[in-house]
């Protein structure tokens, strides 16, 4: 099934981590010394919780996927229910309408099949993604390039609007890298709440800073 899946959007494993940023960064460092970059970083709020089930199987189904292993997966994801043991007992269990078995292998697959299509809506900027981690980067040199990142912004709020998953606004997060003197101060929009701008993020454990001297990890790690 792996074979399903949008370049980007690969299976939660060390590889991803290696493939598509320890090697991106570096390129991205060396092509874009002197360019003004915004990048845009998305947080899911209870993304695996919000797997919508039924889309889920529309989508697999449109990739191709044989109708046993659709139904095989819907039996998975189905009828599920969570229960807390309380004293030695399980006084309540709760039906599982949406999410996918968080801890298990098919999880992370299945959560990928689900958000496969979502760059697919963008037009400009580009797109990194890590299992439930979303970033749009765009090289901005003009108005209309803040202009096409703005826009893309929107289509992933659409996607997620249409895909019953939501953003958790107070955690996505701006950051502009360059070592150029002049910058363009854009300011970006999740629906109406401005988008925060930060000097230093961290990206999959890397502590990246706006100028690129990796300077915040270096010290991070010598603590």
């Amino acid at each position: 099934m792996s074979t399903l899946l949008y370049p980007t959007s690969k299976p939660n494993n060390d590889s991803t981590l290696a493939d598509t940023h320890v090697i991106f960064l570096p390129n991205f460092t060396n092509k874009y010394f002197f360019l003004f970059t915004n990048f845009i970083y998305f947080e899911f709020r209870k993304a695996f919780d919000s797997v919508n089930h039924n889309l889920l199987l529309k989508k697999m189904s449109s990739y191709g996927v044989c109708p046993s292993l659709v139904s095989w997966r819907a039996s998975y994801l189905f009828q599920r229910s969570n229960a807390v043991k309380i004293c030695g007992y399980f006084p309540h269990s709760y039906a599982m309408p949406s999410g996918v078995p968080q801890g298990s292998t098919l999880g992370p697959l299945l959560f990928n099949v689900f958000v496969n299509d979502l760059p697919l809506c963008i037009k400009s900027s580009h797109v990194l993604q890590y299992a439930d981690d979303l970033k749009l980067f765009h090289n901005i040199s003009c108005v209309l390039d803040g202009h096409d990142l703005q826009s893309d912004i929107d289509s992933v709020v659409k996607w997620c609007s249409d895909n019953c998953l939501n953003l958790n606004t107070s955690k996505t997060v701006l950051i502009s890298f360059t070592r150029r003197v002049i910058k363009f101060n854009f300011e970006y929009k999740l629906n109406t709440t401005c988008i925060p701008r930060n000097d230093v993020v961290r990206d999959l454990g890397v502590l990246l800073d706006s100028s690129l001297t990796f300077a915040h990890h270096v010290d991070y790690l010598t603590l």
